[in-house]
C-alpha cells in the first residue's frame, strides 16, 4: 500500500518540476525577447543617426550668389529613394532649367528627407528660406502623414491613443511595423499595372488609417508653408504622388492647392504619359523602399515641372532672349 502514495508524491513532484521549468523557460524567453528587441532598437537608432548624417550631407548643395536657386523640400520622393542622386528629380530639373536660363547658373537644392511628414517640412521651411534665399520652393510631401505623427502637436488635440502613438513612434521598431502595415494595406488597393488616370480605385482599406486626420494635417501644414513662402516673397509649388494608392494625400494636396491659389503638379499625369510612350510600370516605379519613381519617371516629372518653375519665377528672372 506504500507504493501508491509514493507514486502519487513522485508524480506530483514531476508535475511541479515541469511547471517550474516551463515558468523558467517562459521567463527566459520573455527576457531574451526583450533583450533582442532592445538590441534591435538600439541598432536601428544608430543606423538612423548614420542615415541622417548621410542624407544631410547628400542633400546639401552650395548655391552661387548670382545664380538661380530652387529649393526642393519633402520626403523620399524628393530625396530620390533607391536610385542614384543624379536620377532624382531636382538634378534632372536643374539640367532642364540650365538649358533654359544659360548662361546663368542654376542650382536646384535637394533637401528631401525620407520618412518625413508635412509637419517636419513646415516647421523648417522658414529657416531654409532665410538661409538659402531661393527664387522658388517646390514641396513634395504628405503620404507619410498616414503613419508618421511626429512633430504634429501643433495641429490637433491628441487623445490618449494618439498621444501613445506619438510616443511609440519614437521607437524605430514600432515605426517600422507601422510602415509595413501601411504598405501592406495600400498594396491591396493598387494593381501594379493600373492606369492612374482611368478609373482610379478608392482606398477602401486606407480608411482604417484615419484619412480625415491625414487631410487635416496636410491642410494645416500647407497653409503654414504657403504663408511662410509668401512672407518671404518666394513662389511655392506642390507635387502629388504618381500612384493611385496615394489618392488620399493627393486629394488633400490638390484641394488645398486650389483653395490657397498654389500651383500643383499632378505627377500621375507624367506616369500616364510615360505608359502611353510604351514604358512599363516596372520601368517607372521601384519597390526597394516602397513604391518610388525611377530616374526615368523623374525625368518626365522634371520635364513637366520646368515650365511651372519658369512661370513662377518669370517676374524675378525672365528667360534670356535667344
Amino acid at each position: 500500500m506504500q507504493a501508491r502514495p509514493d507514486r502519487v508524491a513522485r508524480n506530483a513532484r514531476v508535475v511541479r518540476n515541469f511547471k517550474a521549468n516551463m515558468q523558467r523557460r517562459i521567463v527566459l524567453s520573455l527576457v531574451s525577447l526583450v533583450v533582442l528587441l532592445a538590441v534591435t532598437e538600439l541598432g536601428l537608432q544608430l543606423l538612423a543617426h548614420v542615415a541622417r548624417e548621410r542624407f544631410s550631407s547628400n542633400s546639401e548643395s552650395e548655391g552661387s550668389g548670382d545664380g538661380i536657386r530652387i529649393l526642393c523640400v519633402g520626403d523620399s520622393h524628393t530625396f530620390g529613394a533607391s536610385i542614384p542622386p543624379s536620377g532624382a528629380y531636382p538634378v534632372q530639373l536643374a539640367s532642364r532649367l540650365q538649358r533654359r536660363y544659360a548662361p546663368r547658373n542654376v542650382d536646384v537644392i535637394n533637401h528631401g528627407f525620407p520618412g518625413v511628414n508635412t509637419a517636419f517640412v513646415a516647421l523648417r521651411l522658414e529657416a531654409q528660406l532665410a538661409e538659402i534665399r531661393p527664387h522658388a520652393v517646390i514641396v513634395w510631401v504628405g503620404t507619410n502623414n498616414r503613419w508618421n505623427s511626429l512633430e504634429t502637436e501643433s495641429w490637433d488635440e491628441a487623445g490618449p491613443l494618439r498621444a501613445l502613438d506619438r510616443a511609440l513612434l519614437r521607437l524605430k521598431l514600432y515605426r517600422l511595423a507601422k510602415v509595413w502595415w501601411i504598405h501592406r494595406t495600400a498594396a491591396e488597393n493598387d494593381s501594379p499595372d493600373s492606369h492612374p488616370t482611368q478609373g482610379m480605385p478608392i482606398e477602401r482599406r486606407a480608411r482604417r488609417l484615419d484619412n480625415s486626420e491625414v487631410e487635416f494635417g496636410i491642410r494645416h501644414d500647407m497653409e503654414q508653408m504657403v504663408a511662410i513662402a509668401r512672407a518671404a516673397a518666394t513662389p511655392i509649388i506642390f507635387l502629388t504622388y504618381p500612384l493611385s494608392q496615394m489618392n488620399g494625400p493627393n486629394a488633400a494636396i490638390v484641394s488645398n492647392g486650389r483653395r490657397l491659389g498654389v500651383p500643383v503638379l499632378a505627377t500621375a499625369g507624367d506616369y500616364a504619359r510615360a505608359l502611353k510612350d510604351g514604358h512599363s510600370h516596372t520601368d517607372l516605379i521601384i519597390y526597394k523602399a516602397g513604391p518610388h519613381p525611377t530616374g526615368l519617371l523623374y525625368g518626365y516629372i522634371a520635364g513637366s515641372l520646368a515650365p511651372l518653375v519658369a512661370d513662377a519665377i518669370r517676374d524675378a528672372i525672365p528667360p534670356p532672349v535667344s
